[in-house]
């Protein structure tokens, strides 16, 4: 009876290692799996990361360059052209109105 429980022994053993090879190779590949799931996650994002900057710098290029052309339209020179085009005139001589009252309109009836 001994010999026949030591024999059962290694076989049960032979199976145990077998099965936590077999569990260590799909674990193994498990994790290789989400490291390089995660490695491509992590460059995705570097990547998106370096455009979103370069679209940063271009936008703030264009409003560097939006600002200065609305400087520019409204500058003096802008105002005297629509000035003269509105057919205004320059004045040298000012009368002044002196009121009576501090009213500044008045009802009548």
């Amino acid at each position: 009876m001994t010999h026949a429980i030591s024999r059962k022994t290694p076989l049960k053993k032979s199976f145990l290692v077998k099965f936590l090879c077999f569990l260590n190779v799909v674990s193994f590949a498990g994790f290789l799996g989400c490291y390089l799931f995660q490695v491509n996650a992590l460059t995705e994002e570097t990547y998106l990361v370096q455009e979103y900057q370069q679209r940063s710098k271009e936008t703030s290029a264009e409003n560097a360059e939006l600002e200065m052309r609305l400087s520019q339209t409204n500058s003096l020179g802008k105002v005297k052209e629509l000035v003269a085009g509105m057919n205004f005139e320059k004045t040298t001589h000012f009368r002044y109105i002196k009121l009576t009252s501090s009213e500044v309109a008045v009802r009548t009836k």
